[in-house]
């Protein structure tokens, strides 16, 4: 194969541009693919406060021709407020050389089709393995270098429901995912979104209960951004493996509980790749990437925390 020229000419992503490749990078992870947290919002400036409203069994009266406050409907806030966040990485050039060549030189292709430089390349490379991490993050971040993540919040939380665990394997794991059902509200689960996420080593064994019983290949779903499998007794409910989580930790809502607040057109957001052989003489390149991410859930009495 022909030796390609190669060109990390000082990329400094615009503003737009940046927002496209941050986009990615934030919203391409496999929880916000799969809509596993239901509420996305891009365009934080500052702060943005989650309202939500609960209510007894008094919210509705019978009929009066005078007006009786039923004092029932209770309004809570909970915040989304984005903090800046960078990602400095810097590595040989010719670690991703033959990566990118290959990406390019499919079958029938030839040099001349050559369109993305190998900035882009390193910019989309990145910012892949910064997504994998921000999936991990929103879960168990634990709010210093990292996003304050749901799990981490709902451990600290006074009014977040708590299930006591033990060491999971695959003659328990269903309990314990039993116990964080029965945790659960009736109110959290008339939303036909509740997720039970649990560790990946407890997640494989929750297949292999599943398997033991002869029912797995029926929970499957085929779409492929469902990456968790229903739950055997109600498939309103799906059981998610989460990179991160403690071998026998769980956090359990329902996604339209779950928010997420970012800010893709901010003036702080840049993406920057830079080729050092034009300073250092070093064939390396530099890549940051700045930009802001929160996350946070609404009603506190609505999850449920395994640990």
């Amino acid at each position: 194969m022909e030796k390609f020229n190669i060109n990390v000419s000082g990329v400094d992503y615009k503003k737009g541009e940046a927002g496209i490749i941050l986009s990615q990078m934030i919203m391409g992870g496999k929880m916000l693919q799969g809509n596993y947290v239901g509420n996305v919002f891009t365009g934080i400036k500052e702060t943005l406060n989650i309202t939500y409203g609960s209510s007894s069994a008094g919210l509705i009266q019978n009929y009066s021709c005078a007006f009786n406050d039923g004092a029932s409907l209770t309004f809570t806030d909970k915040v989304l407020a984005p903090v800046s966040f960078s990602v400095m990485e810097e590595a040989c050039i010719d670690s991703l050389e033959q990566m990118w060549q290959a990406s390019l030189m499919l079958a029938g292709m030839n040099n001349s089709e050559l369109v993305p430089t190998l900035g882009d390349f390193i910019a989309q490379h990145v910012a892949k393995k910064a997504s994998a991490q921000i999936d991990t993050q929103i879960f168990v971040g634990t709010g210093t270098t990292q996003v304050n993540g749901f799990y981490t919040r709902a451990k600290a939380d006074g009014s977040a429901v708590k299930v006591t665990s033990t060491t999971l394997t695959s003659a328990n794991v269903v309990a314990a995912i039993t116990a964080v059902y029965d945790a659960l509200t009736d109110a959290a689960k008339s939303n036909n979104d509740v997720k039970i996420f649990i560790s990946n080593k407890a997640y494989g064994f929750y297949c292999q209960a599943l398997g033991a019983l002869g029912i797995y290949a029926g929970l499957r779903s085929t779409d492929p951004a469902t990456i968790g499998t229903k739950l055997y007794w109600d498939d309103r409910v799906e059981v998610v493996p989460v990179v991160g989580l403690g071998a026998n930790q769980g956090f359990a809502s329902s996604a339209s509980n779950l928010f997420l607040g970012t800010d893709l057109e901010s003036d702080s957001n840049s993406v920057s790749v830079v080729d050092m052989r034009t300073s250092t003489a070093d064939r390396k390149y530099r890549v940051r990437m700045d930009y802001k991410i929160d996350c946070n859930y609404a009603d506190s009495t609505a999850v449920v925390v395994l640990n």
